[in-house]
């Protein structure tokens, strides 16, 4: 018997087979072992949103991970490594909205953070103020850097967590105003302060201009009422000055009442 026709009887066929299967669990197994053996070769920190107000830093991160583990700056052996617990720890910081941390082929282990972006500071009469982010998260005030945003003050309902699914949680109608200063490149540069009132009625201060604009209740013809507010500033304060009146009033439907200064 040839060596071609005994490689063809069906047994030796599938004991080659076996042995083939066998051989490659071997090197799988043993590649395994040393890549948990192996160390993290370098760390590369990404934040997106990036700023010269941002509330996180590399920094930040630095130490985030110095308190996770004292190691992982420098080098941190793989098989201790567990990536997926690493992202939740970073997402624990409450400027974090979310991490992807993963491992390139040469063991260098990579940290994306998105940074959560405040849209307003709120001076809370209850407790310490704190910022909410673009999607109504409570972000605590930083000791090293400060965001210039709208200030919210006034009579405002404690934090929730759930604020934005109660009608009656006057945070909610702050948020909204919020929400249109950041959409709107006019507010954003205009609105200084927003105040609310024991009468659920918001007042803005602008930054130049009149002492104040009565908004009336948030929510309530958001959009009209920001389309007569910018053709007021064009048409009338354009020409007229911008120091003429000390109250633009808006509450008022298809009317703005203003008052003169003195």
């Amino acid at each position: 018997m040839t060596f071609k026709e005994f490689k063809s009887i069906p047994f030796v066929k599938g004991v080659s087979w076996i042995l083939l299967l066998g051989f490659g669990a071997i090197l799988t197994l043993s590649s395994i072992r040393y890549k948990k053996s192996s160390y993290t070769s370098g760390l590369y920190i990404v934040i997106d949103n990036a700023s010269p107000q941002s509330l996180i830093t590399e920094a930040d991160i630095h130490e985030t991970l110095m308190s996770f583990n004292p190691e992982m700056v420098s080098e941190v052996a793989l098989e201790v490594l567990n990536l997926n617990f690493l992202e939740h720890y970073l997402e624990m910081n409450p400027y974090v909205e979310s991490s992807n941390v993963y491992l390139d082929a040469q063991n260098g282990l990579h940290i994306n953070v998105v940074q959560r972006k405040p849209i307003i500071r709120v001076e809370d009469p209850y407790e310490a103020g704190y910022y909410l982010d673009s999607k109504g998260v409570q972000m605590p005030l930083s000791k090293h850097y400060s965001v210039r945003l709208p200030i919210v003050t006034g009579r405002l309902d404690p934090y929730i967590e759930e604020f934005l699914d109660y009608d009656d949680h006057n945070l909610r109608y702050v948020f909204e105003m919020a929400r249109l200063i950041e959409g709107d490149d006019f507010m954003a540069n205009l609105v200084e302060q927003i105040h609310f009132s024991g009468e659920n009625e918001l007042t803005i201060v602008p930054k130049v201009g009149p002492n104040q604009i009565v908004w009336g209740e948030s929510g309530i013809r958001n959009e009209k009422k920001l389309k007569k507010l910018k053709a007021f500033y064009k048409e009338a304060l354009s020409k007229k000055g911008w120091m003429l009146y000390s109250t633009i009033n808006l509450k008022f439907k298809d009317q703005i009442v203003c008052t003169r200064r003195g």
